[in-house]
């Protein structure tokens, strides 16, 4: 039996987009942002950032980046809004920094970069990781907007006009969103059988 990887022993699952905030440096000052990570093979990690992002320019110039992950939304927001409250300190192994209120942290090094139009494709090894509690905290969208989903559907029949056309176009978002960021999961298929009895 073949063993387990890292980030399969971490609980990721292939082709699914977790929340996760990207740490790298600007001209030697920390900046980060929050992003969507997947692994495709559950060997690398890979990240997509827009060309004109400060990210994307920071990965590029320094090959490597840290992943820190929270459960606390507040962290997300401070990485957009709020990016002086943010508390760095410097990752073990890598020329990245990693925030200290993270619950967990991957550092990971640039194996390859693919042009993807007004994205670069990242694609990284990890080479250290650690976390602060039993779990490896994994945030993805899908159980949420499944939640969301069953409250909307639960409206549809009580409206009519604008509202009813809302809520089915956000239905559609949904649905969408859901098979992007969790293929092949309960949530998955909870949406599409929500969605379809709505047809």
């Amino acid at each position: 039996m073949e063993k387990k990887t890292v980030l399969e022993g971490l609980g990721l699952r292939k082709g699914w987009i977790y929340e996760a905030i990207v740490a790298t440096y600007s001209g030697g000052k920390p900046h980060a942002a929050p992003m969507g990570v997947c692994t495709r093979d559950l060997r690398t990690l890979n990240v997509e950032a827009y060309k004109t992002a400060q990210t994307c320019r920071n990965i590029s110039s320094g090959g490597c980046f840290t992943l820190n992950y929270a459960k606390d939304p507040s962290l997300f927001h401070a990485s957009l809004y709020d990016k002086e409250s943010l508390r760095y300190e410097r990752a073990k192994k890598i020329a990245a920094p990693l925030l200290k209120d993270a619950d967990a942290c991957m550092e990971v090094s640039v194996i390859d970069a693919i042009d993807l139009g007004n994205r670069i494709g990242f694609a990284g090894e990890i080479i250290s990781y650690a976390q602060k509690g039993s779990a490896f905290p994994l945030v993805n969208r899908a159980e949420a907007l499944a939640i969301e989903c069953l409250i909307a559907a639960s409206k549809v029949p009580y409206t009519s006009g604008r509202e009813k056309e809302f809520l089915l176009e956000y239905l559609t978002y949904i649905r969408r969103a859901v098979s992007r960021v969790a293929p092949g999961s309960g949530a998955e298929e909870l949406v599409e059988k929500v969605c379809s009895g709505l047809e």
